[in-house]
């Protein structure tokens, strides 16, 4: 099997969007379309959370928040704060969601009221990307722990946050997931 660390997978995905003019916003949207179609064939999302970061991971997560809410499912989005500046393709995917009347709310929701998650059957780990490495801490540490406290099942985003994804090291809280859908090569961390 062939894996890759955080840097191939990054030079494979600059190779496609510089060299192969592939869009970056076309790799969000199939990584979207393989976290959907992973989450339909295992289970059924009629009301999932999507706990996202600040990062691309949060656009792979907006975008799947868009056709899980196309599909006939009701959808949360959690980020760090209402409107935080993301990369320019995960805004894009977040204001396409947000047109469709997807409404965000801030992690600080999530902690006051971990109930939130209670009547979810699915939560997506949109967090933290291949390029996190150390210890989560402060606030993403508390939402992590909310996560993994709450009973439904858990999706991660190309791998669970909190895991180094050249080394599988766990220095701090991270994401027990129930499924994890890599994108491109598996990580040498999972």
């Amino acid at each position: 099997m062939r894996v890759a660390t955080a840097r191939e997978m990054r030079e494979i995905d600059r190779r496609a969007m510089e060299e192969f003019h592939y869009p970056g916003l076309l790799l969000m949207e199939h990584a979207a379309l393989a976290l959907f179609r992973r989450i339909q064939e295992r289970f059924t999302p009629k009301k999932v959370a999507i706990i996202c970061g600040k990062g691309n991971n949060a656009g792979d997560g907006w975008a799947l928040a868009r056709l899980l809410k196309l599909s006939g499912a009701t959808v949360m989005v959690f980020s760090p704060k209402v409107g935080v500046e993301l990369p320019s393709d995960a805004e894009v995917n977040r204001r396409m969601a947000c047109r469709l009347g997807l409404k965000e709310q801030p992690w600080s929701a999530l902690l006051a009221d971990p109930a939130l998650l209670a009547s979810c059957t699915i939560l997506v780990d949109a967090l933290l990307g291949t390029g996190f490495h150390g210890a989560v801490t402060g606030e993403m540490a508390a939402v992590i722990n909310t996560i993994n406290a709450a009973a439904p099942p858990v999706v991660a985003v190309d791998l669970p946050s909190g895991v180094e994804a050249d080394t599988g090291r766990v220095r701090g809280p991270a994401v027990r997931a129930k499924l994890t859908v890599t994108f491109g090569l598996p990580k040498v961390g999972l």
